[in-house]
């Protein structure tokens, strides 16, 4: 290729990378799967050219799906999903998200059903118990009377043979999650949570003794005791037994969620497990059932990802020292780390310009050469490396609000091989805010990022107060604040970048889905002459009547985020409720929404759009059919993509 560029407009430089090309690349690694009978790997694949379907997939020299269209290994536990499968000794249980079943599959026979016939119950985090692989952990998700303050959530055990047998064995919390039996099934740790809290927030690790009949097939938990977390300050995460009595854990009890251990023979309790406190996060928060940032080799040895300046990290940490050891990578995201076998691991990373890829890491002898084996990509490798030239590489920027308070930012420059901008001009910019609130957007590769900086348009993402990653004190700067503290930062990160001279300030639109579309509608009603437009994905309107129709999982989580429930503060509700303020926007206004979407319903989006015409102002909405909280369609991905672009060059004048 040519390296002369010819000179042109910011944003209307031509790309290789179209909305068809990405929606045709949408396979989304979703989970890794190992086999702990024989450390087989297996990963879970969102397709979208499969209408959004999960299919589990052996990894190996010849992947081979397990089950075909149409079953959909998902779950529906706490709305937001995630881990909805297990596989022991090559059987493997999983949640089947056409009907909410259990089903198992042993080797090459017929999948059998292993609970009742009932799409009230749904079912998730399965884990075999070792002394009888034929009972399985499960949460269970009671939906039988659908009011969110009425569902009820246990743990409960299944029979694969008989689906008669669904016995409930710890109950009485709100939440449960990440049950996990110690390797001779003497033992269980679980997570449990109560309203008003999130997993974000706090939660409690608890150990309890497991008592089984003569022939172990039913199980007793008896003796519980909580061991780590306290409600409403600290949380704890991800147990897993390294041995029959010690126990290994993440708690942010420093202010970073850090890695501790428990001993069942130590009278002190749980204790950190770093022989001095690292200044990162060692996990994320747990809205995804299955999370996990380590992997156990041994007693001795595990391996860790943490976030360092927002970026993930590998390292090994000795137990007995409690000294970690950092291991060089070049992935800029890790999750899903799973344990092979005692010299190696498996995960889910993301690199500067690659997306979703399966890593397997071994060490072969000594610790300081650990070798590094991509199982499994999402991209067609050889399309990725034709294009490869076009990315643009996330540039870490810590900038400052008024007070000199730290705001965490990305920042993505136009990049495209065959173009430069015109003159002096500047190029115009996407202000991106990510969803949770209390989340983070990463530095890995993200498709729709090079959808708009290979178009030659800037790409500014915000963890802004409140975001995940850079330690609990920085999330907590949103409680009582979110529809404020969000907003400022973004508009102080953008004064910023501005002022350095890398984006044209009469040529910005803000974006951003869910918490971040909240922000996005927030963001336009607060600063009506700073944005040129506005792109919501899904995003809330209306806090109190979102705390009134979400689901169970987060139809309290509001509560700490506005600072008191809607009966305490109206006058805080109704003011960050961008339904209220909506005659305040000036910037024109793109509203996608799916019409299935149980965390911010489609009324949601339906109340703003119906006030800004109302008052003459000027909004698109867009509604797909059979889509939920995010995109899973082919169709769907092309069509938004599409209109993004579209909307976002009509409102600079493109």
């Amino acid at each position: 290729m040519s390296t002369q560029k010819t000179a042109k407009l910011f944003g209307t430089w031509t790309s290789p990378i179209t909305a068809e090309f990405i929606a045709d690349q949408a396979t989304v690694i979703e989970d890794v799967l190992v086999d702990s009978a024989n450390g087989t790997v297996y990963h879970v694949e969102k397709r979208s050219s499969e209408q959004g379907r999960n299919s589990i997939v052996r990894t190996d020299n010849a992947p081979r799906d397990l089950l075909p269209s149409p079953w959909d290994v998902r779950t529906g536990v706490h709305t937001y999903g995630g881990t909805a499968a297990a596989i022991f000794n090559d059987t493997v249980v999983l949640s089947n998200g056409r009907d909410s079943r259990v089903y198992a599959l042993k080797g090459n026979a017929d999948v059998v059903a292993c609970t009742p016939d009932n799409n009230l119950w749904r079912y998730g985090d399965f884990t075999f118990y070792p002394k009888n692989p034929n009972i399985v952990l499960s949460i269970r998700e009671d939906h039988t009377r659908p009011e969110p303050a009425n569902v009820v959530n246990t743990l409960v055990c299944v029979q694969l043979d008989d689906p008669s047998k669904v016995k409930v064995v710890a109950s009485g919390q709100d939440f449960y999650s990440s049950a996990c039996f110690s390797p001779d099934g003497t033992r269980v740790a679980w997570l449990q949570w109560n309203h008003p809290e999130v997993p974000a927030q706090s939660a409690e690790l608890v150990v309890a003794e497991v008592t089984s009949s003569n022939d172990s097939a039913s199980i007793t938990f008896t003796n519980s005791r909580i061991i780590a977390g306290e409600h409403g300050k600290t949380v704890a995460q991800q147990p897993t037994w390294i041995s029959n009595t010690q126990l290994l854990f993440v708690c942010d009890k420093s202010g970073w969620l850090s890695p501790w251990t428990y001993d069942t023979t130590d009278e002190k309790g749980a204790r950190p497990a770093l022989s001095k406190l690292i200044e990162e996060d060692f996990g994320e928060p747990a809205w995804f059932l299955g999370s996990s940032s380590y992997a156990v080799l041994d007693t001795e040895r595990s391996i860790w990802s943490s976030f360092r300046n927002g970026i993930s990290t590998i390292c090994m940490l000795h137990l007995s020292s409690g000294i970690v050891t950092d291991i060089p990578v070049e992935y800029k995201e890790i999750r899903r780390m799973r344990r092979i076998d005692d010299s190696s691991v498996v995960f889910i990373a993301k690199s500067s310009t690659q997306p979703d890829f399966l890593v397997k890491l071994t060490f072969s002898g000594a610790e300081s050469s650990p070798n590094f084996t991509i199982l499994k990509e999402s991209a067609h490798p050889v399309l990725q490396t034709l294009i490869s030239e076009y990315f643009s590489i996330a540039q870490p920027l810590e900038l400052q609000d008024a007070s000199k308070r730290p705001i965490y930012t990305l920042f993505y420059l136009p990049t495209n091989p065959q173009f430069i901008g015109v003159g002096a001009e500047l190029p115009p910019c996407i202000v991106n805010l990510h969803g949770g609130p209390s989340s983070r957007q990463g530095a890995g590769f993200e498709w729709m990022h090079q959808y708009f900086t290979s178009r030659g348009w800037a790409w500014l993402d915000v963890n802004y107060g409140g975001s995940t990653g850079h330690g609990r004190a920085y999330m907590e700067r949103m409680y009582g604040q979110w529809g404020e503290i969000d907003i400022k930062d973004t508009v102080s990160a953008v004064k910023e970048i501005q002022r350095r001279g890398l984006v044209d300030p009469r040529r910005v639109v803000i974006r951003g889905n869910s918490a971040g579309g909240y922000s996005t509608l927030r963001s336009l009603c607060a600063y009506p002459d700073f944005y040129q437009g506005g792109i919501s994905c899904y995003g809330v309107s209306d806090v109190k009547r979102l705390v009134e129709s979400t689901h169970k999982f987060q139809m309290c989580y509001i509560f700490k985020l506005q600072g008191g429930t809607p009966e305490e503060i109206p006058d805080v509700y109704k003011a960050r409720s961008p339904v209220y303020t909506a005659g305040q926007i000036k910037a024109p206004l793109l509203i996608l929404q799916g019409d299935t979407d149980f965390a911010v319903p489609a009324s949601q989006a339906e109340l703003i759009v119906d006030t800004i015409k109302a008052q003459g102002g000027k909004v698109d909405y867009v509604l797909f059919e059979g889509e939920g909280h995010g995109w899973t369609k082919s169709s769907t991905i092309q069509v938004a993509l599409e209109k993004q672009m579209a909307f976002a060059m009509d409102v600079i004048g493109i």
